[in-house]
């Protein structure tokens, strides 16, 4: 009986301890507010990109592309990042908006993370599949 006790002491400890380090919605968002404002990058065409905002459900850049000024908003549920940093998405998730359109495009973003930080693409990542789970998910109908 001791021994139950013991290692149900144990098990209730160890939740606690695991809970305690998980990173907080506010904490996620300011680190990654940090790294991306510091490593976004595009294609040489994109100029002046810009963190604009980020929130538990979207990142939100603007960027200076054929004279235009666009934003490019992402969800954070990515997929993945690819090889060379972009942001993949199992569907047609991001888009582009520009004086009120929108174009959308295919699971890669246009938008890049650079690799100028030591496991910087794996520890973005991470960050952003952690801060989606803060995002509501749609209630549907049926």
């Amino acid at each position: 009986m001791k021994t139950l006790l013991k290692t149900i002491y144990f098990l209730v400890f160890l939740g606690f301890t695991m809970q305690s380090q998980a990173q907080t919605k506010e904490e996620t968002i300011s680190w990654l507010k940090e790294k991306l404002g510091k490593y976004a990058e595009g294609p040489n065409s994109f100029t002046n990109i810009t963190l604009q905002r980020i929130n538990e459900c979207e990142i939100v850049f603007s960027y200076v592309y054929g004279g235009g000024q666009w934003l490019q908003i992402l969800p954070t549920s990515i997929a993945g990042l690819t090889n060379d940093g972009a942001f993949t998405y199992t569907a047609d998730l991001a888009a582009d908006r520009k004086q009120g359109g929108e174009a959308k495009f295919n699971n890669v973003s246009f938008i890049k993370i650079g690799n100028r930080e030591e496991n910087i693409r794996p520890r973005v990542e991470k960050a952003l599949k952690h801060l989606a789970t803060f995002c509501p998910k749609k209630q549907e109908a049926f």
